[in-house]
């Protein structure tokens, strides 16, 4: 499911009127990603503030004893004005429910360079090893792209890091080929996309490495997303590994 379709879902969820599949495909969704399930959080709070603030209320005693004993087609005078009352204390209850919401921060959407970073990620952690270059060899892995890219990059020595390359492939963004890079911590997975700079739009950095560079962290589908700038191209890490774990192997690879 992707974000469009679970967004269009949310009253029918709220409201209880999807399916059992669709209804289950929405869980997962919102497991999944951060975005939706804040604002799916949003719209929970909205609809239950708005619950609260629209209490029926009961009539009290007296006031259903006046009103038996009013005479037919006659409305007490006290009436006139108590009702009109209730409604502007009833919308202005609404009125401050909405504004307050409205306020609330939404969660700004991802960049696409994040995006189709993730996208790569699921596709060849998918595959399980990469089909064009072996590893771990970091010098035999930037060899083996040769002739396959229109630049070059660097890698840090293998002994300088705990994360093992396993290999690499190819892959595409826009209009340029972006190499992807497959390592492996552990049990968990790491990829790193290496492109051309020129004509990307670069989220802006908002944490600096010890040599000054600056890294944008984000969270995309569930998966931490670190990316920088080195010159003419860009790097983007991905992984489910936290961003404290993550950082390291971004640092190492920014300063090779």
């Amino acid at each position: 499911m992707e974000c469009p379709e679970a967004l269009e879902q949310f009253q029918d969820f709220l409201d209880e009127e999807l399916g059992k599949h669709e209804a289950s495909a929405l869980e997962a969704h919102l497991h999944l990603c951060p975005g939706c399930a804040a604002e799916f959080h949003i719209q929970q709070e909205m609809r239950q503030a708005v619950r609260e603030k629209a209490t029926r209320h009961t009539a009290s005693p007296h006031l259903r004893a006046s009103l038996r004993q009013a005479k037919p087609g006659r409305v007490p005078g006290w009436l006139k004005w108590w009702v009109p009352a209730v409604a502007l204390l009833v919308v202005l209850g609404l009125g401050t429910v909405l504004y307050m919401a409205s306020l609330s921060p939404r969660p700004l959407a991802p960049s696409p360079l994040v995006v189709e970073a993730v996208n790569d990620y699921i596709r060849l952690t998918q595959r399980g090893r990469p089909e064009d270059v072996g590893g771990p060899d970091p010098h035999q892995v930037i060899k083996g792209f040769r002739g396959k890219l229109d630049f070059v990059f660097n890698l840090p020595p293998e002994e300088e890091k705990e994360f093992q390359l396993v290999g690499g492939g190819l892959s595409y963004y826009l209009d340029r080929k972006v190499a992807c890079l497959l390592y492996r911590k552990g049990p968990h997975l790491v990829t790193l996309s290496v492109l051309r700079r020129e004509g990307v739009d670069v989220p802006k950095g908002t944490s600096m490495t010890a040599t000054g560079t600056l890294l944008y962290m984000a969270n995309h589908r569930g998966f931490t997303v670190i990316v920088w700038q080195r010159n003419d191209l860009l790097y983007a890490l991905v992984s489910d590994l936290a961003a404290q774990e993550l950082s390291p192997l971004a640092t190492s690879i920014a300063q090779s």
